[in-house]
């Protein structure tokens, strides 16, 4: 276990938290490269029945990853996913990099598939949220629209199920900049069944 600043207590590991989740964290390299990082998070439920977890919010332990690291969202969100799916149809139609294609492709319908990511597309227009970083969007969590800035599978776009002894996939986009040293771990700040739970998740980049 960690312990913030303010007292309060961050769990690590693979022993679950008192709502019962294992949480993991990991980069997708080919949805990555310097400037963009796909992280996909697993939510593993460990107890006897179903959980919901709202509201996720990440943040990193130390300032200046917060005030340089920002959540890919809104209109940006967008024009990084057409240019993913126009990089992974310009690989398709090449041969020689046919497994490359595959690699990408499946990473993109792991997360997008054409209703969600249709379903969202007007709400993001709408919102035209620009890209906060983890600082900005931490201190401004309580009046975020998540369904109007994120798809349903993002890691912040709201409030999911996940039934007893199964798992949830989230994913999230950090924009970085490739000068700066990577974090290490982050902390994920979640409701589970109405209470507030903080976990440490290691990060390798």
């Amino acid at each position: 276990m960690a312990v913030r600043e303010d007292g309060s207590i961050a769990r690590s590991g693979k022993t679950p938290t008192e709502g019962g989740l294992v949480i993991s964290g990991d980069l997708d390299k080919a949805l990555s490269n310097d400037f963009y990082k796909f992280m996909v998070f697993t939510f593993e439920n460990k107890s006897g029945s179903i959980v919901k977890v709202r509201d996720v919010t990440p943040i990193f332990g130390e300032n200046n990853h917060n005030d340089n690291i920002r959540v890919t969202s809104g209109q940006e969100l967008k024009v990084w996913y057409d240019a993913q799916m126009a990089e992974k149809e310009r690989k398709e139609k090449n041969r020689s990099t046919l497994m490359g294609a595959a690699a990408v492709a499946g990473g993109l319908l792991a997360v997008f598939t054409d209703d969600t990511w249709q379903s969202i597309g007007i709400g993001l227009l709408a919102g035209g949220a620009a890209s906060m970083t983890v600082d900005e969007l931490y201190k401004d969590k309580r009046n975020i629209e998540r369904g109007k800035v994120f798809p349903e599978s993002h890691l912040m776009s709201g409030e999911f199920s996940i039934p007893a002894g199964l798992y949830e996939r989230k994913w999230i986009v950090f924009n970085v900049d490739s000068r700066d040293s990577y974090p290490t771990q982050l902390e994920l700040e979640y409701e589970v069944d109405g209470r507030e739970e903080r976990v440490v998740v290691p990060l390798k980049w």
